[in-house]
């Protein structure tokens, strides 16, 4: 379960060593930390099999769901600004701190709901986050809904309308509908009508995207 640390928080403190690092031995994280090896390999070990950690040749590298985990179980406020500007770098998305940040509170009050550890969703990819968000759009809040509409403004194909405004469209019995954009009068906005959306170089298709519109 994230926030579990063992032997008064060991894992913790290898995870941040390696978060800084990027990659290191096993033989490396014991030495700088000042730790048994065989105490820091064999959490490494259990931090592999739980895919908090990877093994890259002979060095050992924090996956995205190791940051994530990271990030919920320590209270260092420095250490999760951290591991936000990680996740930030892996997805390589346009979003500040504080976004990233309502995001991952978000997602953590819905696996609460949902009684799974938070670390079970896609950390890894971007769009799966924010398909998942999408499916449950009603329970965005207003400081969610940016990043949200940013990652699939920029993981799904959009055009710009003629006023200026961008958007992720798709084809429904009424004409052109938004499920995502970044509009003048609307902000960041999710699931709408455009009037502008005018000229559309390039439409999504619900079928491929696995996404059902809703018009509300």
């Amino acid at each position: 379960m994230a926030g579990e640390l063992l032997e008064g928080g060991v894992e913790e403190r290898i995870m941040a060593y390696l978060l800084d690092a990027k990659r290191a031995s096993y033989y490396k994280v014991a030495k700088d930390l000042r730790l048994p090896e065989s105490t820091v390999y064999r959490h490494l070990k259990a931090l592999e099999e739980r895919g908090l950690v990877k093994k890259d040749c002979r060095d050992f590298v924090l996956t995205p769901r190791g940051v994530a985990w990271l990030y919920y179980s320590t209270e260092d406020r420095n250490l999760k600004r951290r591991c936000i500007n990680a996740l930030v770098k892996h997805w390589g998305l346009d979003a500040n701190e504080g976004e990233v940040e309502s995001f991952l509170s978000w997602l953590l009050s819905v696996s609460e709901k949902l009684k799974v550890d938070p670390v079970s969703f896609p950390f890894c990819d971007a769009l799966g986050l924010a398909l998942f968000a999408y499916s449950r759009q009603d329970e965005l809040t207003e400081e969610v809904r940016p990043f949200v509409v940013k990652v699939l403004l920029e993981r799904m194909p959009s055009v710009v309308t003629e006023k200026g405004c961008r958007v992720v469209a798709v084809k429904s019995e009424g004409g052109h509908f938004v499920i995502a954009g970044k509009c003048r009068r609307r902000g960041y906005a999710l699931n709408f009508a455009c009037d502008d959306l005018i000229a559309v170089v390039a439409l999504v298709s619900t079928f491929l995207m696995g996404l059902q519109v809703v018009v509300q």
